[in-house]
């Protein structure tokens, strides 16, 4: 899968349940720009720019993220600051994770995840963490 695939799909499911989750427990992802460190695939870093408008409803970003996407997250569990669920997708590839998110306060939080995916009819399986952090405004 190529890592601009891969971050699209993983982020699009956890951004989808953190708003979901914001709203009944007082958590806020607040509007700006967000450094992402992804390890566990090989170190790398990306920048994206959370508008006010997204965080209103993050669900709407992570249906404009890859629209031909038919994610699905399920099996949500939560305990304290931690939230736990699966995603599933049959395209635009098949992947399925295990996927926990830990919120350390409005402007930081770490998701990690177990995965298996098929490309091109070959299997592949992995774990990776990725730590987001919210750097200032978006330029």
């Amino acid at each position: 899968m190529s890592g601009r695939l891969f971050f699209a799909a993983t982020l699009s499911a956890s951004l989808a349940l953190l708003n979901d989750r914001a709203a009944g427990q007082g958590l806020q992802v607040r509007p700006g720009l967000w450094e992402v460190s992804i390890s566990g695939m090989g170190e790398r870093t990306q920048s994206i720019c959370l508008t006010p408008e997204m965080v209103r409803d993050l669900r709407n970003l992570s249906r404009r993220s890859d629209p031909a996407s038919d994610c699905r997250p399920s099996k949500e569990r939560v305990s304290g600051n931690s939230h736990s669920f699966e995603v599933s997708c049959t395209r635009p590839v098949r992947y399925n994770a295990r996927i926990r998110i830990t919120v350390s306060g409005t402007d930081r939080f770490v998701m990690s995840q177990d995965f298996t995916t098929e490309i091109e009819g070959r299997a592949r399986s992995g774990s990776m963490t990725m730590s987001y952090h919210r750097i200032g405004d978006c330029r």
